[in-house]
């Protein structure tokens, strides 16, 4: 449903604080109550009435479908681009020096790691040789 996308386009905008883009500009600015109006009439029902109350009631229970047009799940989806967004923003950069294992089962894995060792330091002729040690990676 076209309205529906709108609408999400238009709430993750106000979320975001990004101005909308394309059709979801028309609902910027219009409240939340509209936006629930026009879902239900964009879906065939009937505005029960205008009150605000009882459209915010029937704006919250008519999602009885379970469809994307729902209310509750066009604010939903709008919600979750906004953190999914932050979320990749604020991505570890250490996740580049990695990569993903899968376990064959809960034994405990080995795995290859560099080990410590002291800097190789220069030794001119006929100088000392010092010793290092290194740990078991």
């Amino acid at each position: 449903m076209m309205v529906a996308r709108d609408i999400e386009d238009a709430l993750y905008a106000r979320i975001a604080g990004k101005p909308a883009q394309g059709r979801a500009s028309e609902w910027q600015g219009r409240s939340l109550l509209d936006m629930g109006a026009a879902l239900l009439e964009a879906r065939g029902e009937r505005i029960i009435s205008r009150n605000r109350d009882r459209l915010a009631t029937q704006i919250m229970s008519s999602g009885a479908t379970h469809s994307t047009s729902d209310f509750p799940f066009v604010t939903g989806n709008a919600a979750n681009r906004f953190l999914l967004d932050a979320y990749r923003a604020s991505e570890t950069p250490l996740k580049q020096l990695a990569r993903v294992r899968n376990a064959a089962n809960l034994k405990a894995m080995t795995i290859g790691r560099m080990s410590e060792m002291p800097k190789l330091e220069e030794v001119l002729e006929g100088a000392e040789l010092t010793y290092g040690t290194r740990s078991e990676a």
